[in-house]
């Protein structure tokens, strides 16, 4: 399978998913940090994403019924 976006940690704390198809729109834009996001990782079994940012803030989170949980 291929994947279909990528998804980019910025300085503000927001986290975008870009389609890889069509890469200068903006798929998706969200914010679960209010400081710069350091790392992303995906967690395909549990369809989840572990973001941190540079205040050291863990959050887990993912997508239930196409909306951000």
């Amino acid at each position: 399978m291929t994947d279909r976006f990528l998804v980019l940690g910025l300085s503000k704390g927001t986290i975008i998913f870009l389609a890889v198809d069509k890469i200068e729109r903006i798929y998706a834009r969200l914010s679960f940090h209010s400081d710069a996001i350091q790392h992303i990782v995906e967690i395909p079994f549990y369809k989840k994403f572990i973001s941190i940012c540079s205040a050291y803030n863990i959050c887990v989170w993912g997508f239930q019924d196409n909306r951000p949980n």
